[in-house]
C-alpha cells in the first residue's frame, strides 16, 4: 500500500467499509431466502453447486456469501456436498481493481467463501503480468479459493 499513496489507502478502506456495511444491512433483513429443496431425482449424496459469474461490484459479495452459507447449512439435511464457484470476469472492469490490483476482490472471495474461481477473458484485460501479480498476491492473503485456468493463446 505504501507505493499507492494515502489517497489509495483511504479509497480502499472506504470500499471495504462499504462491503461490511452492505453485509450488515443484508444480515439485518428479516426475510431470509429459503433453502433449496433436495432434488426429487437425487439418489444418495449429490453435488450442489452455487455458481456466479461477472461479479464486478463488491456490494454483490454479501448476497453470494448468504447463498453459500444457506446451501452449506442445509447440506447435511439434504445429504449433499456444496461447492461455490465464480466462473470468470471478476477482476475487470471493477474500478477498485484498477486502484488496488485486486486486493479487495481477494478479500471479497474469502468473505463470500468462494471455493473455486475460473479465469475469464476480462482477467487478462490488464495484461498477463498484472494477472500473475494478482494471483501471487492471492496466495499471500491466505485466500482459500482455488484458481482454475484454461491454457489460452
Amino acid at each position: 500500500d505504501e507505493h499507492h499513496g494515502k489517497g489509495f489507502v483511504e479509497r480502499r478502506e472506504h470500499f471495504l467499509a462499504a462491503l461490511r456495511t452492505s453485509s450488515a444491512r443484508q444480515t439485518a433483513q428479516p426475510a431470509r431466502p429459503a433453502m433449496m429443496p433436495r432434488p426429487t431425482t437425487a439418489v444418495g449424496t449429490f453435488l450442489r453447486i452455487v455458481t456466479v459469474n461477472d461479479v464486478y461490484s463488491l456490494e454483490n459479495y454479501p448476497r453470494l456469501a448468504t447463498a453459500v452459507q444457506i446451501a452449506r447449512e442445509s447440506a447435511a439435511a439434504h445429504d449433499c456436498v456444496v461447492t461455490s464457484h465464480l466462473n470468470g470476469d471478476f477482476l475487470s472492469p471493477c474500478m477498485l481493481t484498477a486502484l488496488d490490483g485486486g486486493q479487495a476482490m481477494a478479500e471479497a472471495l474469502n468473505y463470500a467463501m468462494v471455493d473455486y474461481v475460473c479465469l475469464g477473458n476480462h482477467e487478462f484485460d490488464d495484461g498477463d503480468a498484472n494477472l500473475a501479480e494478482f494471483l501471487e498476491a492471492l496466495k499471500q492473503t491466505g485466500c482459500g479459493t482455488a484458481v482454475l485456468a484454461a491454457r489460452t493463446r
